[in-house]
């Protein structure tokens, strides 16, 4: 991870039911913004296929949102879904020691209000 223009690439495979209308979001830090090239429409891909996607910033997190609709489902059972995020950077970037980014995975299986919620946390391996 460096701050020129970076992606993200990881495999969703839900190993549980999932419904039409899931979504993912990946929780990492407010360090990581969007690049100018980021597009919404476009820098989203899962399975090789642009998908829309949101990426907003608080004063706590970074929060990246990739969501089926009400009528598909873009995260079917025991299916791996290669994801791949691009046009993202990073203000600082990590090393060993300082500025280490986590990546909390979340998919919630449903837009219902009981719907089930999935949590991953996962720490990248930073090369040099």
């Amino acid at each position: 991870m460096q701050t020129t223009t970076s992606s993200i690439s990881f495999i969703v495979n839900a190993a549980f039911q999932t419904l039409s209308g899931s979504f993912l979001q990946v929780y990492t830090s407010t360090n990581m913004i969007t690049d100018t090239t980021f597009n919404p429409s476009s820098s989203c891909l899962l399975n090789a296929v642009a998908q829309p996607c949101t990426i907003t910033t608080n004063t706590q997190y970074t929060i990246i949102t990739i969501a089926s609709t009400s009528s598909t489902n873009l995260y079917p059972q025991s299916v791996p879904v290669n994801v791949v995020i691009n046009n993202l950077r990073f203000r600082y970037a990590s090393s060993h020691s300082t500025y280490f980014y986590h990546f909390y995975f979340q998919l919630t299986v449903s837009l219902s209000a009981n719907g089930l919620v999935k949590k991953h946390l996962a720490t990248p391996m930073i090369v040099q």
